[in-house]
């Protein structure tokens, strides 16, 4: 029978197919998500599903399925990305436990979300004190939405996926706020004087200097760009370039001022470390 307290996010051997077990305190939960972050989907035997890495007593617990989500689907994810969705799992598991006093994942239903769902446009930031904004709300409910579908298709809910239906709130239209054309030529010029006042022999002016133009010639995240290997760019584009998610870009084409920047840092700086 599920616990009456809902157990941790559990911990999970990466070095071996042990089930999961669920700890006793909900402090694990507030660790960095890379640390539940395993390769368990290969080490799944084909004829067998997820559900075989809980124990039989803990597989109504719902701390138990979504720490498994995490690990055999959140994997892909960056780690940035890794972490707000355990944290926004970790909001919902609070309410869990405090609306159903139970951690029995078939107690989850439309009505549960629904309370969760309107309990967080009540909730205030805890960095800003402001209400949670609409996109933040948003965003909390898409990680919750996928988790639900994740686990509905593994073993399913009695009442149904308990968070169908439910709509995202409605944003207005975002206000720009990227930088304007005067605080681009600022930068660029910060970025031209990067070759000639940076001289120590541990500072990479030209390769800051590259990186700087390729951020802005395709509005590439940092995570994006920090991920790609040398062997990527061929002197004209960025192949297979991962993107959020599981997202692939086959290629992106670098404009010739790029192209030079990203050459004179491999043909100087590159080689010269390498030498």
């Amino acid at each position: 029978q599920p616990s009456a307290r809902a157990p941790s996010i559990v911990a999970m051997r990466s070095a071996s197919r042990a089930p999961i077990r669920a700890t006793s305190s909900r402090a694990s939960l507030n660790r960095p998500a890379t640390r539940y972050i395993c390769r368990i989907r290969f080490m799944l035997p084909a004829a067998e599903t997820p559900s075989v890495l809980i124990p039989a007593g803990s597989r109504r617990s719902l701390a138990a399925w979504l720490t498994l989500y995490m690990k055999i689907d959140g994997e892909a994810s960056a780690e940035t990305t890794q972490k707000a969705k355990m944290q926004d799992l970790e909001r919902f598991l609070e309410y869990f436990e405090r609306a159903m006093r139970s951690d029995d994942k078939q107690l989850w239903t439309r009505s549960v979300s629904e309370g969760f769902w309107k309990d967080l446009q009540k909730r205030r930031s805890e960095r800003t004190g402001k209400k949670l904004a609409p996109t933040t709300v948003n965003r909390i409910m898409a990680t919750l939405r996928t988790a639900a579908r994740w686990i509905h298709s593994h073993e399913p809910f009695v009442a149904g996926n308990p968070v169908e239906r439910i709509k995202d709130i409605s944003t207005p239209e975002p206000v720009w706020q990227g930088l304007t054309d005067i605080q681009m030529v600022r930068m660029k010029a910060a970025a031209d004087q990067l070759v000639t006042l940076s001289v120590a022999a541990n500072q990479w002016p030209k390769r800051d200097y590259a990186l700087i133009h390729v951020l802005y010639a395709t509005a590439m995240r940092v995570t994006e760009l920090t991920s790609l290997d040398i062997d990527q760019y061929d002197g004209k584009y960025l192949r297979n370039v991962k993107r959020k998610g599981r997202n692939v870009t086959p290629e992106i084409f670098l404009v010739k001022s790029v192209r030079e920047a990203l050459d004179e840092y491999i043909d100087e700086e590159r080689k010269r470390d390498e030498g």
